[in-house]
């Protein structure tokens, strides 16, 4: 017998499809695999049953149906690469301010003090390719969080085409999300059918990266003779 997903330490796994009008489609208990079955070709099989049945089957083929909300999404919030960036800009919540433009093959920090150096000199570039690999946790609908507007860190991405990525980061009950809008015509039109409206919850580290503030990322040197 397949085991009720809710019990303590149940193993299985109940999957329900919906419709539009959140109407059932499907509705199954699924369990583990056997993939000893002669003449499946390697296939194998999975055990399942219904949630109202008792009878356990065991059916052809494999589920993964995975154990977090972003096993069932498309986890790359947008898809841009580092040649396409031209200048990133950061404003804090007290007004502190990042720019980091690109420079040939590299980035720059702006506006460094004198007597300043960068504590790593991958900071620049690490901003961009944060934002190219930037990979979502989960998602909410963005009007189910409340934030003040005045929390909010932003972040823009200008690229080289024209188009900007308007980032808004916050944090709420330790979790780190992040809003995002392109601006500039046809394609911004196209981004934003797929981004605009919702919330994605974000990985930690590139959070915390971009909650630094400027001096976080600067080191004193000597002066030169």
């Amino acid at each position: 017998h397949l085991e009720d997903p809710n019990l303590p330490n149940a193993k299985s796994q109940r999957l329900t499809l919906l419709d539009a009008e959140a109407n059932i489609i499907a509705d199954l208990i699924v369990g583990r695999g056997n993939f000893s079955l002669p003449q499946t070709a390697g296939a194998g099989g999975i055990y399942i049953r219904q949630p109202q049945d008792e009878q356990t089957w065991l059916a052809l083929g494999h589920l993964d149906l995975g154990v977090e909300p972003r096993d069932w999404l498309e986890r790359r919030i947008v898809n841009i690469t580092e040649d396409q960036v031209d200048l990133v800009t950061v404003v804090h919540p007290d007004g502190d301010i990042i720019r980091i433009r690109s420079e040939g093959d590299d980035f720059k920090l702006l506006n460094i003090p004198e007597g300043k150096a960068l504590t790593d000199k991958n900071i620049p570039r690490s901003y961009v390719s944060g934002v190219a690999s930037l990979l979502l946790n989960d998602v909410k609908h963005a009007g189910k969080i409340l934030i003040n507007d005045k929390d909010k860190i932003r972040v823009d991405f200008k690229l080289k085409d024209g188009l900007a990525l308007k980032f808004e980061l916050w944090q709420e009950n330790e979790m780190r999300w992040v809003a995002v809008e392109a601006i500039g015509g046809e394609n911004a039109l196209k981004v934003n059918s797929r981004i605009k409206g919702w919330a994605y919850n974000i990985p930690e580290y590139y959070y915390e990266l971009l909650a630094k503030k400027k001096q976080q990322l600067l080191k004193s040197i000597g002066k030169k003779p």
